[in-house]
């Protein structure tokens, strides 16, 4: 069985899209798209800054096998194997930079199976979307050290 992690998008900005229809399952583990066409996968996943970065890693390594050899080499197919394991996690944090909130997981032998059984398992009053955790305000007074409330107690 495959493992995904459930992403709610942040608020709908057009009117009559649910946003139930915008979650994203993304799957937990190695991607093998990402090893094998890492360029091709990326700009799909709209991962642009992480694919203009792979470039210029990529060149320079294919630059460097020619002075140094080896090394380079095993540093790019190093890079290949980073990206087929950290992959899917590079995805969530670029997703979660955009406002999407992690609200779940689901598994399944395929996505569609965890998609009907993460609806399935859903009950009707849960909201769409996280609500972000407000922080309370800080305390007034300077702050010395690392616990400043415990020092203001004496």
């Amino acid at each position: 069985m495959k493992s995904y992690v459930v992403l709610a998008p942040p608020p709908a900005r057009k009117a009559g899209v649910p946003d139930a229809l915008r979650f994203l399952f993304v799957k937990d583990g190695f991607s093998w798209p990402a090893l094998f066409f890492p360029f091709l996968w990326m700009l799909s996943r709209r991962l642009f800054l992480a694919a203009a970065i792979y470039i210029v890693l990529s060149a320079v390594l294919v630059a460097l096998s020619d002075t140094i050899g080896t090394p380079a080499l095993a540093a790019l197919v190093a890079l290949r194997l980073g990206l087929g394991f950290l992959g899917n996690d590079m995805r969530r944090h670029f997703l979660a930079r955009r406002g999407y909130v992690e609200i779940g997981s689901a598994t399944g032998v395929s996505r569609d199976e965890a998609e009907i059984r993460f609806f399935m398992n859903r009950r009707d009053d849960e909201p769409d979307a996280a609500t972000p955790i407000a922080r309370p305000p800080a305390a007034p007074g300077p702050v010395i050290g690392l616990f400043p409330s415990a020092e203001a107690a004496r």
